[in-house]
């Protein structure tokens, strides 16, 4: 979320925030890892995939469109994004 939310914004997000924020949507979240560093995740929500982020250090690997399949796999058929 740093490069949207800034380092400010993100400050004011500590990790109970991510977990009263997301807890409960657990089974919407899809993540890819490598040796136990997740390097990206999706959410597919009712028909629509509603995030994607990737790791800095991971774009351009071809993750991203990994987990685009993954999501359309789960059943995403539009996407939200602002």
């Amino acid at each position: 979320f740093l490069s949207i939310l800034g380092e400010d914004g993100l400050a004011q997000r500590a990790e109970p925030f991510f977990v009263a924020r997301f807890g409960s949507e657990w089974p919407t979240l899809r993540l890819a890892e490598q040796e136990g560093r997740i390097l990206g995740f999706h959410q597919v929500r009712e028909g629509r995939l509603d995030m994607l982020f990737l790791a800095p250090d991971a774009i351009g690997q071809g993750l991203g469109a990994l987990l685009l399949a993954d999501a359309e796999a789960q059943g995403a058929v539009a996407l939200e994004c602002f």
